[in-house]
């Protein structure tokens, strides 16, 4: 008791200040596929010094023992690198390691992961990866100019032979991922491709820009696009990032908006329409928009007509309600206009007396 009275008084909560958003690693964790993520002489002289070496020999021939350790510890990571990765995060953030140092090379090996030659599928998903997380990485550097310049570059090159759908969908994931405000001119060029099955990937190339510096891209970019399938990923992108940004969309997006859903266009873009638009109930002609959509979405019984009705006042959503025959036949006076239902009798009237039933009075004489 004596000893453990000395020891110092273990505190209630602890915080370290570390942030899982904002501090964690930015990629996903991966069991294998980069050559550098294996333990090898390099790494082992770098952790334990020149003591794992044979005879301090330059490049590090591996003692035995020191063998024996690097190939336990890759047989040990084949089902990923989660510890090392919370580690290096916990350092980084205590500033015991400088993430610059790890920056470029990390962000070379991306990209050279990227452009090997794949030759089987599971080479080519590593690519793909490898394309996305070096997006990610310059997105999460924006001061880092190495990293930039090696996610632009890979980017400049990958454009130069892209021509499948899969080609463009990586390439725009990864823009998207750095949104970098000097490849908005590359997003534009994207936005004008031929044809529209690669056109439909390039919406995804906005997502993690601010609003505002996309907004006028954007607006152009609806008032010219005629497929429908582009339609529908670029609204919904605009549904997120607008959420994401905690703000509604401004006028000329609301007309854009407006004009688009007067085109009954398919059902995942209206539900992106319906979200964007709903903030601007106030404004007459989104109301009057939203009380032809709900009209709508009843005779197609698409599932929509819920969320378009939350939106709307109640009585507009019953004045639509009974204009619809086959409504007004189901629910009856329910659904007249309420200047026209029967007005309900005030709290305060009394009951009308009732006669008694037949043999009641016999009854409560009997019960005496």
């Amino acid at each position: 008791m004596g000893a453990a009275g000395c020891a110092p008084e273990v505190p209630s909560q602890v915080q370290s200040g570390f942030k899982m958003a904002e501090h964690s690693m930015p990629f996903a964790n991966f069991a294998a596929g980069f050559d550098a993520s294996e333990m090898d002489a390099e790494l082992m002289q770098r952790m334990f010094g020149d003591v794992v070496c044979e005879n301090a020999a330059s490049p590090c021939q591996l003692t035995p023992g020191a063998r024996a350790f690097a190939s336990k510890a890759n047989k040990s990571m084949t089902g990923g690198r989660c510890e090392g990765f919370a580690v290096m995060s916990s350092l980084f953030h205590g500033q015991k390691l400088n993430p610059v140092d790890f920056g470029a090379p990390l962000a070379r090996e991306l990209r050279a992961a990227a452009m090997a030659p794949a030759k089987t599928p599971e080479a080519a998903a590593i690519a793909r990866q490898g394309i996305l997380h070096l997006g990610m990485l310059s997105g999460t550097r924006p001061g880092q100019r190495d990293v930039l310049d090696e996610a632009q570059g890979l980017v400049q090159q990958l454009t130069s032979t892209a021509r499948t759908v899969d080609d463009y969908s990586v390439l725009c994931g990864t823009v998207g991922n750095m949104a970098e405000l000097s490849m908005l001119p590359q997003i534009e060029t994207w936005s004008r491709l031929p044809d529209p099955a690669l056109r439909q990937q390039v919406p995804q190339a906005l997502r993690r820009y601010r609003v505002d510096r996309v907004h006028g891209l954007v607006v152009e970019w609806l008032q010219r696009e005629t497929d429908a399938g582009v339609k529908r990923e670029l609204f919904n992108v605009l549904h997120h990032m607008y959420t994401d940004a905690a703000q509604p969309i401004d006028a000329p997006l609301v007309a854009e908006a407006l004009r688009h859903l007067r085109e009954n266009p398919m059902v995942l873009t209206r539900q992106s329409l319906y979200h964007l638009l709903a903030p601007h109930m106030a404004n007459p002609e989104v109301h009057a928009a939203f009380k032809q959509a709900l009209r709508y979405e009843l005779d197609q019984k698409s599932g929509l007509y819920s969320l378009v009705a939350q939106d709307l006042p109640p009585d507009s959503v019953l004045e639509v309600l009974s204009t619809m025959p086959s409504l007004a036949r189901q629910f009856g006076g329910a659904l007249k206009p309420i200047d026209e239902r029967p007005a309900a009798p005030p709290a305060s009237t009394p009951l009308p007396d009732l006669p008694a039933p037949a043999g009641m009075d016999e009854a409560l004489r009997g019960a005496k």
